[in-house]
């Protein structure tokens, strides 16, 4: 599967990369599903249900992603 997918049915239970607006840019960026209990784990103490993440810098940032793609299996090292 290497076509974007709307961004419902990606897996929660491990990083994607997802594609989403930033600014009016479209942006694509590694991304993984914070969970409510994940955020509470982290010390965020944010009452959402849960959301995809990215890192920007040194903090997370909260994005809404409409469409992601797996990530590509890795070379052999």
């Amino acid at each position: 599967m290497n076509e974007w997918q709307p961004i419902e049915t990606a897996p929660r239970d491990r990083e994607i990369i997802g594609l989403f607006t930033n600014g009016g840019i479209e942006s694509v960026r590694l991304l993984w599903y914070m969970s409510k209990k994940d955020a509470i784990d982290y010390g965020q103490g944010i009452e959402d249900e849960g959301w995809w993440s990215m890192r920007s810098s040194v903090t997370d940032e909260m994005v809404e992603p409409t469409h992601w793609i797996p990530l590509p299996k890795f070379p052999k090292l």
